[in-house]
């Protein structure tokens, strides 16, 4: 005899030589007890109820003495031998899968026999026909628990005790080992008629296979971990912690048995590392990392839960569950399955979030920590920019320090987030050049992308048009907005590199309040700081935020603020006053309700790390408690003369065909409108004028400055238009 097996093949099929043996055993003592004809198994016939009813009730005939003791001294030899030639191989380093797949399960011996039998008819389909005639039904080609039983225990004490492996708490059935099914086409079968089967994934195992059970590849991944801890940018605390962790962990045993007892919950957003510090622990451990998604888990059955946990062990994987929150939608699913069985996992549990979560309980005794991941500061994303930057580009001057310094202050984006952006960026490096080189500007591109995914399905994103040229203001609100615009710029230097943030108790976030008339260019000054900083432009829709009901307010505004804090964006609320104003004296329910809104606003913008401008047209309809929390508060006044006159001048473009006669000092000196009026005017003459066919003259803007006025419910007055009176009419002879 060979001192240890070739294999795990060669060591399951020699335990399958004494399953066979067993079978053989049953098959000679039922045949001893009946009564063969030519329908044996097809008709029962009188005789054959005669024989049943003439012996006791639960009891079976033995073989003869002979018969039994040459069959029990050949199962003791091979069940001696196949022990000795376990421990030889294992000690060689052979892996064997059934020893392996007992340990995990912590499978007794019966429980062994049963999935062997169970096994047989998948290897060689003789079995099958042995099953059918012990079953006296050429129809029931797959083991009852009766058959099982009867073949593994000889007496009635044996079979109620090998009886307790088929109850739903036992590992078998617990750990979906194996599965039983009822006979087909009856409401109720009892426990002896119910049909065993051994799980496919199990099967697979003993055979070698390591693939996911097919029923887990909508929501379930597996891989060799190839991260290392070393290799990932931590805060210094959390990288400590995590290696303390590991040293007590070095000891325990890594086949499945003995575990790390631990669920660690790393909090954090979108690409902070939470899974990249899952695998670098899997590589630590020297094991697989078994990823899965829980809202495509919980969405899918409820049978992948207990699937994924027999994975984990099947795999030696750390299980890392991916998007998991604990709020009330998965509320039951969460407690009533998958924390239950993260309770009885005697492995290592990685879960990834967004929401601070706590297990209160719901996990037993095993170790909890909760490690949050924050943003990385400036100094790290500069570094990270740099190492994505190095990884693609020819040579290390592609950019210089100054750009990825600015990336970085500009968007506030985890390590994942920026490895996105780059990956964005050369792909629109390969659209344009087919190299994967990109330039500054398809960075910032691809970075804009990664930084507003949400924002757009709840506000208007408007595309950067204008420049500092393109404005005209009084020169106290101009430098105002240059402040506004060099403190998004340094605040990087300010806050982190000398500390003013330890400072703060509040948020770091820039709020702008712009007041003025309607068209005085408050759109336009937040369109030139977005194309400054490079930096998307949003305009909350005021119509879609406010609602009717109770708390639905607060609950907008709260999706708002969530995105804008991963988002990377301005925000713009025009006419904020109808969201942001003053809180009044409480004489109702709706009063209360519309303070405790304004409150909460209060709250949201203190928290808030982004830039959030408000603008109004009536500064005085503003609380109080904003205005006093706003950084900057830029006025924008009805413009003068000679700032008119700038206006006037800057909208007309390069191509724009002018006519000799165009008096613009006129027109500025005569109307004290803002800009926008001014725009609409201009815009309406040009299309006068190519309507006529000509130039744009003093005539069209005379025109269209008579339908701008009537627009605003002002009168037209000959006083107002002097000696270009006579041109506005234009063919109406109702002036006013």
């Amino acid at each position: 005899m060979e001192e240890h097996f070739q294999n795990h093949i060669h060591h399951l099929l020699t335990e399958l030589q004494r399953i066979d043996v067993l079978i053989r055993q049953y098959v000679v003592r039922i045949r001893e007890s009946w009564e063969i004809d030519d329908y044996h198994g097809l008709v029962i016939s009188e005789q054959e109820i005669d024989n049943l009813l003439g012996h006791p009730v639960l009891t079976v005939e033995r073989l003869g003495d002979a018969v039994q003791g040459l069959d029990d001294g050949r199962l003791a030899e091979l069940k001696a031998g196949i022990e000795q030639r376990v421990v030889a191989s294992e000690a060689a380093g052979i892996p064997l899968r059934l020893p392996r797949l007992t340990r995990i399960f912590d499978l007794s011996g019966i429980e062994v026999d049963v999935l062997l039998i169970c096994l047989a008819i998948e290897l060689d389909l003789r079995y099958e026909k042995l099953y059918a005639y012990a079953q006296d039904d050429v129809t029931k080609k797959q083991p009852r628990v009766d058959l099982i039983l009867n073949v593994l225990g000889p007496d009635l004490a044996s079979r109620l005790a090998a009886r307790t492996v088929f109850l739903p708490t036992a590992s078998l059935v617990r750990h979906n080992l194996i599965e039983l099914t009822a006979e087909p086409g009856q409401s109720y079968t009892p426990l002896l008629g119910r049909f065993v089967h051994v799980q496919r994934r199990i099967l697979d195992f003993l055979l070698g296979l390591d693939e996911l059970d097919e029923r887990l590849l909508s929501f379930a991944s597996s891989k060799v971990p190839q991260i290392q801890l070393g290799d990932l940018t931590l805060p210094r605390p959390v990288l400590d912690g995590l290696n303390g962790m590991l040293s007590s962990w070095r000891n325990t045993s890594v086949d499945g048995k003995k575990t790390w007892n631990a669920t660690l919950y790393f909090q954090g957003q979108y690409g902070s590392g939470r899974g990249a510090m899952a695998e670098g622990l899997s590589h630590a451990l020297g094991c697989r990392l078994l990823t899965v998604d829980v809202n495509r888990l919980l969405a899918h059955s409820k049978m992948g839960v207990p699937l994924i946990f027999r994975e984990a062990r099947l795999q030696n994987a750390v299980l890392l569950l991916r998007n998991f929150e604990g709020d009330e939608k998965n509320k039951i699913s969460l407690q009533d399955g998958l924390l239950s069985g993260i309770e009885r996992h005697p492995g290592l549990v990685c879960m990834a979030g967004e929401s601070d979560w706590e297990p209160r309980g719901k996990l037993g005794d095993r170790l909890f920590m909760r490690l949050s991941l924050p943003t990385p500061d400036y100094a790290t994303r500069a570094e990270l920019w740099r190492r994505e930057v190095d990884a693609v580009t020819v040579g290390k001057d592609a950019f210089l320090a100054p750009d990825l310094e600015s990336l970085a202050n500009k968007f506030a984006f985890t390590p994942g987030q920026i490895h996105d952006a780059m990956m964005a960026a050369r792909g629109l490096a390969t659209w344009r050049s087919a190299q994967d080189q990109p330039l500054l500007d398809e960075l910032y591109a691809a970075a804009r992308a990664q930084s507003t995914p949400i924002l757009n399905t709840m506000a208007r994103k408007i595309t950067p048009r204008f420049a500092w040229d393109d404005i005209v203001l009084v020169k106290d609100s101009l430098e105002v907005l240059f402040e506004v615009s060099n403190t998004i710029k340094h605040r990087h230097i300010v806050y982190e590199q000398w500390g003013f943030e330890r400072k703060l108790a509040t948020g770091l976030g820039l709020n702008v309040l712009f007041a003025g008339e309607s068209g005085t260019g408050k759109t336009m000054a937040s369109d030139i700081l977005a194309g400054e900083l490079g930096l998307d432009l949003y305009k909350i829709d005021l119509s879609g935020l406010i609602s009717k009901y109770i708390g639905e307010t607060e609950k907008n505004l709260d999706r708002i603020f969530s995105e804008a804090r991963t988002s990377n964006a301005i925000l713009f609320f025009d006419e904020a006053d109808a969201v942001f104003g003053k809180r009044s004296e409480v004489r109702d329910s709706h009063d209360r309700y519309a303070n405790i809104e304004i409150s909460y606003l209060l709250q949201k913008m203190e928290e808030y790390d982004g830039v959030v401008i408000l603008a109004t047209n009536l500064r005085s309809n503003m609380d109080d408690a904003f205005v006093r929390r706003m950084h900057f508060v830029v006025d924008f006044p009805i413009p003068e003369a000679e700032d008119r006159l700038r206006i006037w001048r800057v909208h007309f473009p390069p191509p724009a065909p002018r006519g000799d006669n165009l008096d613009l000092e006129f027109m500025a000196q005569q109307f004290k409108i803002t800009g926008g009026n001014i725009r609409n005017i201009v815009l309406g003459g040009a299309f006068l004028a190519a309507e006529d066919g000509q130039s744009i003259c003093m005539e069209h803007l005379v025109r269209a400055a008579r339908r701008e006025l009537q627009k605003m419910g002002r009168l037209v007055r000959e006083l107002d238009f002097g000696q270009y009176y006579s041109m506005i009419n234009g063919g109406d002879q109702d002036a006013s």
